[in-house]
Parts: structure tokens; sequence; C-alpha cells
């Protein structure tokens, strides 16, 4: 029975000793940086031809699923359209929202024969991740060449 008793005055203590060090807060962290990975894509491309870029976003050190992930994009050199997986034209330097992590863009080059297009990826805490592409449109052979 004493043993019983000093027992539950140590635990008491430990807890009392315990929860003098806490202030009461939950520290809980939700701001976590991410990486931005893109599959291979072609160097060149013929004309009317349209370039698929598959990305992935992975969060670093953990994930926070509140965390929302935009993109924009500039078009340094060339002409041609970029368009998300949905058909949706994208213009340049306007931010969209990404609804996934993990997502394919569309690049259809219209003129020029050096395209270079540089895209801005960043989430709600403001981390960002440039990536920058460049496309050349090759000429099309011509029949008996």
């Amino acid at each position: 029975m004493r043993g019983e008793k000093i027992r539950q005055i140590c635990a008491a203590a430990l807890l009392i000793c315990g929860l003098g060090g806490c202030d009461g807060r939950l520290d809980l962290r939700t701001d976590f940086g991410f990486e931005v990975e893109l599959l291979p894509v072609p160097a060149s491309v013929l004309p009317g031809e349209e370039v698929e870029m598959r990305f992935t976003l992975k969060s670093v050190g953990g994930s926070y699923d509140s965390t929302r992930y935009y993109l924009r994009y500039f078009q340094y050199a060339g002409k041609g359209t970029l368009s998300s997986e949905e058909g949706l034209a994208l213009v340049p330097n306007d931010a969209y929202e990404l609804p996934k992590k993990v997502f394919r863009l569309y690049f259809a080059p219209q003129s020029g024969t050096q395209h270079r297009l540089g895209l801005t990826f960043y989430d709600s805490f403001d981390h960002r991740h440039e990536v920058e592409l460049s496309f050349a449109v090759e000429k099309e052979e011509e029949e008996g060449d």
C-alpha cells in the first residue's frame, strides 16, 4: 500500500514537472518548402507539334494540406501557346492556381525557330522555383531529300 502511494506521488510530481515547461500552445508547422520535378522534354520540335511537359510538385520536410501552389510563365523568345491539360490557354505573367501536385502543360510553337519559356512556381508561403525551358523548331524535311 505504501509503495503504491509513493508511485502515485512520483507520477504526480513528474506530470507537474513535465507540464511546467509548457506554455499551453501547440507548435504546428505549416510552412514547408517544395521541389519541382519535370520529366525530360525534347530539345526540338517539328512545326505544328505540341510538347507535353509532365510536372510533379513535391513537399520537402513535411506537408500541409492547405498549401496552395501557383504558376506564372513568360515567353522570352519565339511565339507559342502554353495550355493546361484541361485545355485552358495560359496568358503570360498571369497567376494560375494549380489544383493538383501532378499535372501536365502543353506548349505549341506558332512562329520563330527558337522558343524560351520561364516558369515560376510558388506556394502560399512564397517559396519559389524557377524552371527554364527552350525548344528549337526544326525544319520539316521535304519529300525526296
